[in-house]
């Protein structure tokens, strides 16, 4: 799909929408569509914002492990996994790790997060 157009737009605006798509750009009408865009856009540079380990981490975290397991199965120091914690947390946006594993499924990312990590 390189496009949506609500059903009330002018004749003029389908043959702009037309030209845009030939040419491969991308065109979304309509408030709630474009806001609905932007907002997976949102989500998708925040989860792209983190490492590679914040990424395990947050896996982990989703598949109910404890600080001291996700040290021991990355084996790292808990403080460092309480590092990446903090930093995932900020870049995520949330106060906590029950928020951060909430977003993860309010997101539909957790799925990706498995072939991400």
């Amino acid at each position: 799909m390189v496009g949506f157009l609500t059903k009330d737009e002018s004749p003029q605006r389908l043959v702009e929408a037309i030209r845009r798509a030939v040419r491969g750009e991308v065109l979304i009408t309509g408030g709630q569509l474009a806001r609905a865009y932007s907002w997976r856009k949102e989500v998708g540079e925040r989860w792209e914002s983190l490492t590679k380990r914040e990424r395990q981490v947050l896996v982990l975290m989703v598949s109910g492990q404890s600080t001291r397991q996700i040290a021991e199965v990355l084996t790292i120091e808990k403080c460092t996994v309480e590092t990446h914690i903090g930093n995932m947390l900020s870049k995520v946006g949330v106060a906590s790790r029950a928020e951060a594993i909430a977003w993860a499924w309010q997101h539909g990312i957790v799925g990706e997060m498995d072939s991400s990590g």
